[in-house]
């Protein structure tokens, strides 16, 4: 009988690995692989409620990852160098920890609380995957076959995990790809501003070689006209001299402008002209 109830456990299991690798396959793109995991596994163990925990290289700590009804958790409270709860302590000991018949404490609720309860490691090859904790209504709903089932069921469970980190890792290489593309966009952006600049403090420079042209001409006969001082009275002669030493001080700002110029522009040889 032992030997029956072993082959058809080993034949549930082998069923699940199958289902597991087709699901990985049609959901490689997925981040619920731990979910899709559950849902195949209740039909292998009957559960009302189910959480998978994963073990953090990372953080050394566990994780949770996915459930199927309410969180299943006990003594949350308890806290272990791996986290918090049975699940702690499950993973610390790397032994299952099966609790068949809770409802007959003091303080059980049954609207709230599990009337049995199954916390195993997730292990193969000495590696801890996680921890996969089982809630049930009724009592002793969990027993030793269970608990074999779900030895096997590690080894099943270690391709969902790296697919799982691997997609992780995809997740957050897209998002790091998308900042640079933002970062790149901002530069272009930033580029795109300064060839305007560009442009146009090369076309002031272009206006303000013409402005100074002019004013070279209205100088230079202004100068021409103070030095004849011919038929001119004393009243015309300021009037000149202001508008001498207003075009000095137009040629001046000038002069200005263009050393702004240089500085967006330090190539470009402003004084030819």
């Amino acid at each position: 009988m032992a030997t029956k109830t072993k082959n058809s456990i080993i034949e549930k299991v082998s069923e699940l690995a199958q289902s597991v690798a087709r699901m990985a396959t049609e959901n490689e793109h997925s981040s619920d692989i731990s979910f899709l995991f559950l849902k195949k596994l209740k039909q292998v163990i009957d559960f009302d409620a189910a959480t998978i925990y994963q073990y953090s290289e990372l953080t050394k700590e566990l994780e949770k990852v996915a459930s199927i009804g309410s969180d299943v958790e006990l003594l949350e409270s308890l806290s272990l160098d791996m986290g918090t709860g049975i699940s702690a302590w499950t993973a610390d000991s790397n032994e299952p920890i099966l609790i068949a018949d809770r409802s007959q404490k003091k303080r059980f609720n049954p609207e709230e609380d599990y009337a049995c309860f199954l916390s195993a490691p997730l292990v193969t090859n000495d590696e801890l995957l996680g921890v996969l904790n089982f809630g049930s209504h009724t009592p002793n709903k969990f027993n030793d076959s269970d608990i074999m089932v779900l030895k096997l069921v590690s080894a099943i469970y270690l391709p969902i995990k790296k697919l799982e980190q691997q997609m992780k890792y995809q997740k957050e290489l897209e998002q790091s790809l998308d900042i640079f593309r933002d970062e790149i966009t901002s530069i272009s952006k930033k580029s795109i501003d300064i060839n305007t600049v560009e442009k146009i403090a090369k076309d002031t420079s272009a206006i303000i070689h013409g402005i100074n042209n002019s004013l070279s001409i209205v100088l230079g006969n202004i100068q021409c006209i103070l030095l004849s001082k011919d038929n001119f009275n004393q009243k015309t002669m300021a009037r000149i001299k202001r508008i001498e030493e207003a075009a000095k001080r137009i040629t001046e700002s000038n002069k200005q402008i263009l050393n702004l110029h240089n500085l967006v522009d330090p190539d470009d040889n402003l004084e030819k002209g």
